[in-house]
């Protein structure tokens, strides 16, 4: 690797990565249909549909739509007797999904009530996040314009000061790295992210290779280009390369002494 890449480009990737991690601690979340004893399926849809919106409109998380939902579960063959409520079932909704979290709730009527009443699941660990609810003796008209917007602010609530503290501890390293004179931009390259399947079906698999599982990761930047030896060399007058002889091979072999004064000088 080329060493103006073990400090600067070391440098640039963090800087970028802890940017690019300003938009990655919205979580990304699955939001599972709510259940309900008493009210009508085309009902329970329309409420379900209303609050990812307005879980999403909060800007503290990536939503997941619901035939992306469909399509991944029926891909992967899940077979899901009866609802869905147990923990133990959501929590493996969620991990075909490829999700971090996965919002679970439900909604029900009591006279003239509307009781509404979600959880936010922590996918890797099986634990509830955070919970929240809304009571509200309105028409079903409220409960769409205010009850699940109630909800979704509740819900995200400590999610965004955890971002929001985030961002203020970031801001403050991300200014101190770039106030140094010597960083300079470089030509980047944004790797865009994806969902896939890792894992192996093969019997002959080692054990951490096997069962497929679904991942997620997120786009990020990268440097396009690594440091030669031949500008190395132009800098610092000197190459310090176990394999020589090869102007447009990376450099390498360089301490990070070299380094930092190669981006001063640079």
């Amino acid at each position: 690797m080329a060493r103006k890449h073990v400090f600067k480009k070391i440098v640039f990737l963090l800087i970028v990565t802890i940017k690019y991690s300003w938009a990655s601690t919205t979580l990304q979340i699955a939001v599972k249909d709510f259940s309900s004893k008493n009210l009508p399926y085309d009902q329970i849809a329309i409420f379900s549909d209303r609050f990812r919106s307005e879980l999403l409109k909060t800007g503290c998380f990536r939503v997941m739509e619901r035939e992306e939902m469909q399509s991944i579960l029926k891909e992967q063959g899940f077979q899901q007797t009866g609802v869905c409520d147990e923990k133990s079932c959501i929590v493996e909704t969620g991990k075909i999904l490829g999700v971090s979290h996965i919002v679970a709730g439900s909604i029900g009527k009591l006279g003239k009530m509307f009781i509404c009443d979600v959880r936010l699941i922590n996918v890797l660990t099986g634990e509830i996040h955070t919970t929240a609810t809304s009571d509200c003796e309105c028409t079903v008209e409220m409960v769409l314009t205010s009850s699940l917007v109630d909800l979704a602010e509740k819900l995200s609530q400590s999610i965004c000061a955890a971002e929001k503290q985030e961002k203020i501890t970031v801001a403050g390293i991300t200014n101190s790295i770039t106030s140094f004179s010597f960083i300079e931009k470089g030509e980047m390259i944004l790797i865009g992210g994806g969902t896939f399947e890792m894992g192996s079906q093969s019997d002959n698999a080692d054990s951490d290779e096997k069962h497929l599982h679904t991942v997620t990761v997120d786009s990020f930047w990268i440097d396009k280009y690594e440091v030669t030896q031949s500008s190395y060399l132009k800098v610092m007058g000197k190459n310090p390369s176990y394999f020589q002889n090869c102007p447009r091979c990376p450099v390498e072999s360089v301490s990070w002494i070299d380094a930092f004064e190669y981006c001063k000088k640079n």
